[in-house]
């Protein structure tokens, strides 16, 4: 007589656990959190009066060699609901990743990154990407907006939602929608096609009309605290490397080796903070579509975008006229907003035909930006040359690469 198959067992067929690649560099890795108070700052999603801002902070880094302790899960099931349903997602409880919860860093002064997560995302869904850099001796600090984030958790215990106001809002904004879905997604894609244009100030203008069918004005008014939220991690970092907090990390982080990065409305934040922040020494983009002050503006630090696809190459060419440093915009074809995170990872095999990931493998794409970031910090941080930014069009042909400012890459 066959058993019966229980709940448990049948959630874990269709929603199997998914394996982390191995990162690629010389170091080892560990695993953190901090929390970034700011006294001066009232939390904008908080019912309690007078709450101030909390930011949990996820940090990878390189640790010793010999370096011993259990390896940190991946993320709390509440961080991907803005993905999957929560009871799918207690398989993250069984997904371990590379690095160690707690280890003590390694004794180097290491070059600091700071990431912010797409809107309704979570601190760690980029990890390759984060291990990855970790392990070439990078710190990277990502991260959790609370409120805008689909949860901030914090070290004792608790955790932030999405705010609920925002929901509301998106729901009201649909419900009085004089265009039905469609209509809108007709529209979306008439004026993405119009921003094709050889006028820089017409193309402008187009790609503001294209923005207030995506939120505003509440994107642009939210990459400015965002912006303010990377400022403060800045300031906190600073503060613990000089010693002026206790930390392990005194005279291990190296703030004059500052870069940003984020994806989607992380990677807009990230470029707004290398506009406005002389730390800031290189900013890497990942799909994000310009917001803020960079339309009225320039930046001038060097600039990578990473851009789901080819078809809507032509909505990031407003945010390239806006830069006067090098810049390098990379267009990986067959691939989705959403295949820029680890969201291929995550998906069942079964799954993977409805194409929310891509059709490029999520091994590839994994290379694609790994190999990318990497290269571009190693320039613009390390002074390492632009020989390993350089090989990348050869080593992947099928991507689309575009320049500005920079004769040393065809």
């Amino acid at each position: 007589m066959t058993a019966p198959v229980s709940l448990q067992s049948l959630r874990q067929w269709l929603w199997p656990a998914f394996e982390l690649p191995k990162p690629g560099g010389p170091h080892r890795i560990g695993t953190t959190w901090l929390v970034v108070k700011e006294a001066s700052r009232l939390e904008r999603f908080s019912a309690a009066p007078g709450a101030t801002r909390e930011l949990p902070v996820k940090l990878w880094y390189p640790v010793p060699d010999d370096a011993t302790g259990p390896t940190g899960l991946y993320a709390a099931p509440e961080s991907v609901t803005v993905l999957f349903p929560l009871a799918l997602n207690q398989r993250l409880r069984r997904v371990k990743t590379h690095a160690i919860v707690d280890a003590p860093m390694a004794e180097l002064r290491a070059p600091v990154l700071v990431f912010s997560h797409g809107y309704g995302g979570y601190a760690e869904q980029n990890t390759v990407q984060m291990e990855e850099l970790a392990s070439r001796g990078y710190v990277v600090a990502s991260i959790a907006h609370p409120g805008e984030a689909a949860w901030a958790p914090y070290p004792d215990g608790r955790g932030v939602a999405f705010a609920k106001q925002l929901t509301d809002a998106a729901k009201r904004r649909r419900r009085e929608s004089k265009e039905g879905v469609l209509a809108l997604r007709r529209r979306h894609k008439r004026l993405l096609a119009a921003l094709d244009t050889a006028d820089p100030t017409e193309r402008l203008a187009r790609y503001r009309e294209f923005l207030h069918l995506r939120g505003e004005p509440l994107f642009s008014e939210s990459v400015k605290e965002w912006t303010l939220d990377t400022k403060a991690v800045v300031d906190h970092l600073e503060a613990l490397d000089a010693g002026q907090l206790s930390s392990p990390y005194k005279g291990k982080l190296d703030m004059a080796r500052l870069g940003v990065l984020g994806m989607s409305y992380g990677g807009a934040t990230a470029v707004e903070f290398g506009r406005t922040d002389s730390r800031c020494i290189a900013a890497a983009n990942i799909d994000g579509l310009p917001y803020g002050g960079l339309l009225d503006s320039s930046i001038s630090v060097p600039v990578l975008i990473l851009a789901a696809g080819d078809d809507g190459h032509a909505a990031w060419v407003p945010g390239l006229d806006r830069c006067k440093g090098p810049t390098l915009l990379v267009n990986v074809p067959e691939t989705t907003h959403m295949g820029l995170t680890d969201l291929p990872l995550q998906m069942p095999p079964y799954l993977r035909w409805t194409g929310m990931g891509g059709r490029m493998s999520a091994m590839r794409r994994g290379s694609v930006m790994n190999d990318t970031l990497v290269a571009f910090f190693d320039q613009y941080l390390l002074q390492r040359g632009s020989a390993a930014l350089d090989a990348l069009p050869k080593r992947y042909p099928e991507l689309r690469w575009t320049t500005r400012h920079r004769a040393d890459l065809g």
